[in-house]
């Protein structure tokens, strides 16, 4: 029962969350060097623990995270980012380097699974955490390619994944 915002992403600042509940506004996760969310095209996943996934519009994987995970106490614990490792990138590249246009993702809680639309595909990723929370991720599959772009993913109360594509 809760409201999260994300204000003012930008390359300056990076970027603020803040959470919203019975009329109560806290600051959830402040701007974090080395995790710049640095375009207005996010969206925003809760992972039934209290935190956050974050998908980031980018059109490849660069500094900036094209996903990122923002635990319960507000700390980025996981990003995909240039500096991440070769065989997490793979995860994210389709064959024109593009990452995450538009920059979507959705959370399947009861599950553990995350669903990322970046490059014409939407990709299920199971969610992993470790013994202090920290997450990974395991592939699981993609969809064909779906138009121009990924607009929009979400699961509904049973389960089962919409994908919304520019055309």
């Amino acid at each position: 029962g809760a409201l999260y915002v994300m204000d003012n992403a930008n390359t300056s600042t990076g970027g603020n969350i803040y959470k919203i509940h019975n009329g109560n506004v806290e600051k959830f996760a402040a701007f974090q060097a080395g995790f710049v969310w640095a375009n207005t095209d996010n969206s925003l996943a809760s992972d039934g623990r209290g935190g956050l996934w974050i998908a980031q519009n980018r059109w490849q994987v660069d500094t900036y995270p094209a996903l990122s995970h923002v635990n319960a106490n507000g700390v980025v614990d996981f990003a995909v980012t240039s500096a991440s490792s070769d065989e997490l990138k793979a995860m994210f590249l389709q064959d024109d380097n593009n990452a995450s246009y538009r920059g979507h993702c959705a959370y399947n809680a009861s599950e553990d699974i995350l669903a990322f639309g970046g490059n014409k595909v939407a990709t299920l990723f199971k969610v992993i955490y470790d013994a202090s929370g920290v997450p990974s991720l395991e592939k699981l599959m993609s969809t064909p390619k779906l138009g121009t772009n990924i607009d929009g993913v979400a699961f509904d109360y049973a389960g089962d994944l919409y994908v919304a594509s520019e055309d």
